[in-house]
């Protein structure tokens, strides 16, 4: 087996890491527990375990503009996507909603056309199309969501392009271990401030515990792991090629662990912009990749 094939096989793990943390939530939401413990626990315990391998590792932290940038990202950024895409759980499939996260890519694309003034292009102009009729399919035939998911899913996808977009100009010279442990860490504390507040509901039961641990674990520690093991050999652009294979896993997952019904027409849908995804990262869409596995 080649280097190249053993790092397309650990991103594609990542993928479906990442792919499964929907469908833990919406496990751990039936049994009493709700975004805000849920999420505090993912980033407390993933924390616990990045912390110790950047020391490992002797990986510097970040210094200076650098650190205040991710500490900002963190804290700020990420804490509002991960509300909104957790809060979304509880009014949508979890297929719909990891679906509607990828539309990041296309509003990343949007927002170089129209706002830095870069081109467009037939392959990226036709993706976005795509992408924009396969929603629609998913969006107009989903009789199982609440109008709080489709807002709070386009709000977590609006809110992860404007935190892919910051982050670019930022991690020049930050290695993406610190980068990934230093936003995960400012989570961790902003998350811990509010449980402090308001008081949520924690798990209290296996079942709970076992999904919010899954979470900071399996979606977290091991999916940012794999995709910078395999992302050292693949790079960016194909890493993230590979990572579209999320959205597919959490469809799969949800049909066959929650009970999720898929029409025809969504199944189409999730086909279609998987698909012009795929095109777009392959045709010239920004690099946001190389911070992606922390912003999930």
């Amino acid at each position: 087996m080649t280097p190249r094939i053993r790092a397309a096989i650990l991103v594609a793990l990542a993928a479906a890491c990442f792919g499964a943390m929907a469908v833990f939530a919406r496990h751990a939401y039936r049994v009493g527990v709700d975004p805000l413990a849920l999420l505090f626990i993912r980033f407390a315990l993933a924390a616990a375990v990045l912390v110790p391998v950047m020391a490992a590792y002797r990986t510097p932290w970040p210094q200076g503009r650098a650190l205040g940038a991710l500490v900002l990202m963190g804290g700020l950024g990420y804490v509002s996507q991960s509300l909104s895409f957790f809060s979304a759980l509880q009014y949508a499939p979890a297929a719909l909603v990891a679906l509607l996260l990828y539309l990041h890519p296309v509003l990343i694309a949007l927002a170089g056309r129209y706002l830095k003034g870069e081109a467009m292009g037939f392959h990226r102009a036709a993706s976005i199309a795509v992408a924009l009729i396969g929603t629609a399919f998913v969006l107009g035939f989903s009789h199982s969501a609440q109008w709080q998911g489709y807002a709070l899913g386009v709000l977590a996808a609006v809110l992860y392009s404007i935190y892919l977009m910051t982050g670019q100009s930022v991690l020049a010279g930050v290695t993406p271990l610190a980068a990934a442990t230093t936003v995960i860490v400012s989570a961790a504390g902003v998350f811990g401030a509010l449980c402090l507040a308001t008081a949520p509901q924690w798990p209290t039961t296996p079942e709970s515990w076992g999904a919010a641990v899954a979470i900071a674990i399996v979606s977290t520690v091991f999916a940012i792991l794999l995709l910078f093991a395999g992302m050292r050999v693949l790079g960016a652009t194909d890493a993230a090629t590979i990572s579209m294979l999320e959205p597919v896993v959490t469809a799969f997952l949800g049909f066959w662990l929650l009970g999720e019904s898929l029409s025809a027409f969504q199944w189409i849908g999730i086909g279609l912009v998987v698909t012009a995804v795929i095109r777009l990262v392959r045709h010239g869409a920004p690099r946001p990749t190389e911070i992606s596995a922390s912003g999930k």
